[in-house]
């Protein structure tokens, strides 16, 4: 709520909803005395029919979807609604994010810009390949909603996946923006975490927007197809190269376990010659100082002679 009340761009409404919880949020509502709040209570219907109730009453031209777990960085409303005002054919915005732990802690290096190739314009192919990003990093336009309907209660946490398609898939683009403009928790508690729930979601998401969207579909499937098989044949050219690349270094490694073997020989010849010439040095010293007393002796004589005579 404090992120929300800290946003550079002031002109904005705020609809909290409470979903049933267990905690009571009139307290914090009144303690924040902003006449830009309005709280909403209602039994636990879950958060696509919390978000469908929020939407009912508010009269805006664009949408966040905050939920009590995330926040938003100061510029993220004048970001994502000036991307937006100059787009008139994108249906929604949406910003990059930084993953934060129970207690506010970053958690990773994820990057929603590094999740997909195709990130701006018609997303619709990247979106059937998953949800790859959350709802608290997306600004919705209104007239997108009002086209294409309301969050599904019966897809829990795949619905806003399946808002995402729709919107899509009904012709709108999108934008991304790389700037990181929301924190997304992650914790134990989360929705996401129960992967049996998710699988079956995804399946109900998949076939439902198929039967809705079947042209639309078929041809980002296509897309899919298409890329996959470039993917198949740019791996297999890799593949080629890496077999090429591995045989020449077969051969590269031959030839150096050859020149060390070259070298090691040529040392011990080496080896051997400078003890043949330690070998023969010692020899012409031991020859030299021979010679020399051999010369001493003559001369001994020839003196010896000389006195005789």
């Amino acid at each position: 709520m404090e992120s929300v009340l800290r946003q550079t761009h002031t002109d904005f409404e705020v609809v909290v909803v409470d979903d049933g919880s267990d905690e009571d949020p009139s307290d914090l509502v009144r303690s924040l005395n902003n006449p830009r709040i309005r709280l909403i209570r209602q039994t636990n219907a879950g958060v696509a029919t919390a978000r469908n109730t929020g939407i009912a009453v508010s009269n805006g031209e664009y949408f966040v979807f905050l939920d009590a777990d995330d926040w938003l960085a100061p510029t993220m409303l004048e970001d994502l609604k000036h991307i937006l005002a100059a787009a008139p054919d994108a249906g929604m915005a949406y910003s990059d994010i930084v993953r934060v732990g129970e207690e506010g802690e970053i958690a990773d290096a994820h990057k929603i810009e590094h999740a997909r190739d195709q990130l701006s314009g018609n997303i619709l192919a990247s979106l059937l390949l998953g949800g790859y990003f959350p709802p608290v990093c997306v600004m919705v336009r209104a007239s997108a909603l009002n086209m294409v309907g309301g969050f599904d209660q019966s897809l829990g946490g795949c619905c806003d996946w399946d808002m995402w398609l729709r919107i899509a898939a009904a012709g709108f683009n999108a934008r991304f923006h790389s700037r990181e403009l929301a924190y997304y928790r992650l914790h134990a508690r989360s929705m996401s975490k129960d992967s049996a729930h998710m699988r079956s979601a995804a399946v109900l998401t998949l076939a439902k927007n198929m039967a809705a969207f079947p042209q639309q579909l078929a041809s980002a499937t296509h897309l899919l197809v298409e890329t996959s098989a470039e993917m198949y044949s740019a791996n297999s050219a890799l593949a080629r190269e890496k077999q090429d690349l591995t045989e020449s270094l077969t051969q590269e490694r031959d030839r150096i376990e050859h020149l060390e073997e070259v070298i090691a020989t040529l040392n011990g010849q080496i080896n051997l010659l400078t003890e043949g010439k330690a070998w023969l040095e010692q020899q012409w010293e031991a020859y030299k100082k021979d010679n020399e007393n051999k010369q001493a002796v003559i001369d001994s004589l020839v003196t010896n002679s000389n006195i005789n005579r």
